[in-house]
């Protein structure tokens, strides 16, 4: 009798178990409600038009893009106006749909915990943005918030360099940006790797 009440137990509990995971999977799905959190970006003008680096999305997923010609569409931040520092969602969203190699996914609680770093960095403070070379573009590090309401992500500026030089000076940034640049190293050993192929 007894282990006729265990068996029922542990079918009772499988049963439930696998009932709860899809609610499990909503939960997380809905713990991030943004698809874009983070961009590396390299844009240059000198010597020919380049533009590539990657995207983060709320899975995990690590993805390469490459902007091939100058002509061809590509929405950037605000640098003006009430709306300064914000990227419409269309537009970030339209730019993310254009990166077509997945680097890297990373793990849901590493995810998770960098995307709630987010929302503290935001504020800065930031260094003042000072020029530092010539003809070297512009390497970006960023992370985003949306904002529903205004259909607009926020950009939040972790780190910028090239011709010019600026940094969040926020502790929460600065962790984020020594996570990205790790990330980063995939990135370019990915990029060395096509280059052999």
């Amino acid at each position: 009798m007894k282990s006729i009440t265990t068996i029922v137990l542990v079918v009772a509990s499988l049963s439930f178990l696998s009932c709860s995971r899809p609610a499990d999977r909503l939960s997380q799905e809905a713990a991030i409600p943004q698809l874009v959190l983070f961009q590396q970006s390299f844009v240059n003008y000198a010597w020919g038009y380049q533009n590539r680096g990657w995207f983060i999305d709320r899975d995990g997923y690590m993805k390469a893009y490459h902007v091939a010609g100058q002509g061809e569409q590509w929405h950037r931040a605000l640098e003006t106006g009430p709306d300064s520092g914000y990227i419409a969602q269309a537009g970030l969203e339209e730019n993310y749909a254009r990166s077509d190699r997945v680097i890297f996914r990373i793990p849901r609680n590493e995810l998770n915990e960098k995307y709630g770093l987010i929302s503290r960095a935001a504020d800065g403070p930031y260094s003042p943005r000072a020029r530092s070379a010539y003809d070297a573009g512009a390497v970006m590090f960023c992370a985003y918030l949306l904002d529903k309401d205004r259909g607009m992500y926020r950009q939040v500026l972790l780190s910028l360099s090239g011709d010019f030089s600026q940094f969040n000076e926020n502790p929460d940034s600065q962790e984020l940006e020594k996570w990205l640049m790790g990330l980063n190293r995939i990135y370019a050993d990915s990029l060395a790797q096509d280059r052999r192929d």
